[in-house]
């Protein structure tokens, strides 16, 4: 078998770590999070529930033949499980969004060329993944998991009280299309003919720009839904179901290849940022892949995260940039023109009064939000390299010794790691909150050790953080671990004969380690302006950083009560990572 899926069943399966591995790695984390006294109430705690014929290696063993049961990864069905149960608004709580650089083709389009070029290089790209024409990924030559690619196309989150459902389109005789948003309506733009036979980029400009020239009414924004708290769009997403055309268009929606939004708000790059992350306007926050564009040229991907990941998401965002870049010439056998639909709805009072609410809302939650962007010019991986070090723990580092200086203690902080190598592999976590990093900033803070005793407790740190990062990425993280074998209790609990929860699960040791005060993620490709994520925590920081050659990229993103101390988070990293180096020059 050859394509772009060849080597999905080579991979190996996720595997389930050691308990006495997890117990140790768990102690070890928790540790720099908490007082000396709950240390030892956490320490009792872990002890219990690990001891010889515990709690622990009951789950372990329901966990074990879990795994040998299913099919594909342990992990999977819990981590989608997940996602669909969450209550929060999408766009603040788990969708990611990524604003790419368009410096290299900003000139060479205007919005409607820009989209019609978006559309066709999406129409090929979905074409390649069903015929197995995509190259499959290797990382280092070792081969890595393809299945969310299927997951990108045709494909939606629909909202249901209590738990949502996820759907991929089947394979129908329709022609293949794509959803344009605009003004609030919502058009159904074929990029096929009627043979099936794809059209140019031009040929899509121009029913773009016809959309663009005829339409001066503003619609119904029915999308203004995806904003909301997940069981209140199940509610509003009911009483639209009622009406069969109603029906029919969000059916259209979620069958679209992907839906493009046309961004009129954002005059700036940092206004796109914002928009992309958490503006309702013109947005399907439900869809998959979102692909929006701004009357400046900027282009954001907008991405919902219950069945694909970063990493499979900008293989697909690098594809469309690296048409934009090129610009290479179309074939196509077909000049018929593209076939554009006005999907209707039937709005009932009672829905225009919720999604005028919704909209009013979405002003106050845009509002309630700040987003840092600042690029550090000082320096980037080429330097961190050439002193020895890690990027990606040199960041890390410098986040600790700021996260200190701030709040003189250290809170956990979160940053995903792809599992990728493993069949159906989605993501462990690492905590760069660790004894070796808060031993670091401990002693810049103080500033009673020499510069070489510094040097030296950067080492340690660095290579701590490697570690951590070796480890997860090959499936031996602890957190995916402990969330599986809480599962199994949750599932099996009466049979297993465990009568309450375990108490370290509810340990407040335990709580500090799970509690994401600065989550992280990283790209390193100079192809990304800026991404943004929303904080984990009401009170805490997402923080979504760029390595670069020559730069990091820094976007912060935090409620509004929190913009002060936002921005000096952000001053203070910058100072640190200019720290840290000027130690690592001894």
């Amino acid at each position: 078998m050859t394509g772009t899926f060849s080597n999905q069943y080579k991979l190996p399966q996720l595997p389930i770590p050691a308990l006495a591995d997890t117990k140790k790695k768990l102690l070890s984390a928790i540790r720099p999070l908490v007082s000396n006294a709950q240390y030892q109430e956490t320490l009792q705690a872990v002890k219990l529930f690990f001891e010889d014929t515990g709690e622990a290696q009951k789950l372990q063993a329901k966990l074990t033949e879990w795994d040998q049961r299913i099919e594909g990864s342990w992990l999977k069905p819990f981590w989608y499980e997940l996602y669909v149960t969450s209550r929060e608004p999408l766009h603040t709580s788990s969708n990611f969004n990524i604003l790419v650089d368009n410096v290299t083709f900003r000139t060479n389009y205007s919005v409607a060329s820009l989209a019609g070029k978006v559309c066709r290089s999406v129409a090929e790209l979905y074409q390649a993944i069903r015929n197995g024409e995509v190259e499959p990924q290797k990382i280092k030559g070792v081969p890595i998991d393809t299945s969310q690619y299927p997951n990108f196309f045709r494909s939606i989150r629909i909202p249901r009280r209590r738990c949502d459902t996820y759907e991929v389109a089947t394979s129908t005789k329709e022609p293949i299309f794509i959803v344009l948003m605009y003004k609030g309506h919502c058009y159904k733009l074929q990029v096929v003919d009627d043979n099936n036979i794809m059209l140019t980029s031009n040929i899509l400009s121009d029913a773009i720009l016809s959309i663009f020239t005829s339409e001066n009414t503003r619609g119904p924004n029915v999308g203004m839904m995806t904003t909301a708290m997940r069981d209140r769009a199940a509610d509003i997403y009911e009483q639209l179901v009622v009406s069969e055309v109603n029906e029919k268009t969000l059916q259209q929606i979620a069958n679209a290849l992907v839906v493009v939004s046309i961004d009129e708000e954002s005059s700036t790059a940092a206004e796109a940022l914002t928009n992309l992350f958490i503006s309702g306007s013109n947005k399907w926050f439900d869809k998959t892949f979102q692909i929006v564009l701004t009357k400046t040229g900027e282009i954001g991907y907008s991405v919902e995260h219950t069945a694909v990941d970063g990493t499979t998401s900008f293989a697909v965002i690098e594809y469309i940039q690296n048409k934009l870049i090129t610009n290479d010439n179309e074939r196509s056998e077909t000049v018929n023109k593209a076939i554009v639909k006005k999907l209707p709805w039937e709005i009932s009072v009672n829905v225009q009064s919720e999604l005028n609410e919704l909209e009013r809302a979405n002003k106050e939650t845009v509002e309630g939000y700040t987003v840092v962007s600042k690029n550090f010019n000082s320096f980037g991986t080429q330097e961190i390299k050439r002193l020895k070090f890690s990027p990606d723990s040199f960041f890390h580092m410098a986040l600790q010794v700021a996260q200190y200086r701030i709040f003189s203690r250290m809170r956990s902080t979160y940053e995903a790691v792809s599992m990728r190598s493993y069949y159906e592999g989605r993501t462990e976590c690492i905590r760069p909150s660790n004894t070796e990093n808060l031993t670091l900033a401990k002693a810049i803070a103080e500033g009673e050790q020499d510069q070489e005793s510094l040097l030296d407790l950067m080492r340690q740190a660095s290579t701590a953080h490697s570690i951590q990062m070796k480890e997860a990425q090959r499936g031996f993280g602890i957190e995916r671990h402990l969330f599986g074998l809480k599962k199994m209790f949750e599932l099996y609990k009466e049979e297993l004969d465990i009568a309450g929860c375990p108490k370290l699960f509810n340990d407040p040791g335990y709580a500090a380690l799970c509690q994401n005060f600065i989550s992280t993620s990283n790209m390193t490709s100079p192809l990304v302006k800026s991404c943004i994520f929303g904080p984990v925590e009401e009170d805490g920081y997402g923080i979504f950083y760029v390595l670069l050659e020559d730069r990091i990229g820094i976007n912060l993103s935090s409620t509004k009560a929190n913009e002060s101390t936002a921005k000096l988070l952000v001053d203070e990293l910058m100072q640190a990572l200019e720290e840290l180096r000027e130690i690592a020059l001894v």
